[in-house]
């Protein structure tokens, strides 16, 4: 299976707890494989290996959570989606190169919901805004 690092839903319990973890402290295994992807994937692989009988492993429906593979590579999809017959409740656009393309595509596609005056480009502001967002207890509306 293929999961990707932008988008995934855990409960919180001592296995996933372990599992998150050995994700985030895994910076020799990114080094050396050049993608937190990867490390992400092996990890899955192995921790399904380990717990498969304790804990079942629920892959959402890539209709209604598509990623950029979908974008690239389901033109009827996408073009179902584009003309409103298809509803995703969240769009990760991965297996795009930049974040130029991805913002170029989700306005393509019709799923960019964010201010045109936001400036995505400042990361750090972003993240800031977010934060002060998040810790004020406001709605993620208010940049949209």
């Amino acid at each position: 299976f293929y999961a990707n690092t932008g988008f995934y839903y855990l409960i919180s319990n001592n296995e996933n707890n372990y599992l998150t973890w050995s994700i985030l402290t895994a910076f020799d295994s990114v080094e050396l494989s050049g993608s937190h992807q990867n490390v992400l994937n092996n990890r899955l692989i192995e921790y399904y290996d380990l717990i498969v009988n304790s804990l079942p492993i629920h892959i959402l429906d890539s209709r209604l959570f598509p990623s950029g593979i979908k974008f690239h590579h389901d033109k009827p999809y996408m073009q179902a989606l584009i003309d409103n017959h298809e509803k995703p409740y969240i769009f990760h656009m991965c297996w795009t190169d930049n974040i130029n393309d991805k913002i170029y595509y989700l306005n393509q596609s019709n799923m960019w919901y964010v201010r045109k005056d936001y400036n995505v480009h400042n990361r750090k502001s972003v993240r800031t805004e977010l934060y002060n967002i998040i810790s004020n207890h406001q709605h993620i509306s208010n940049i949209c």
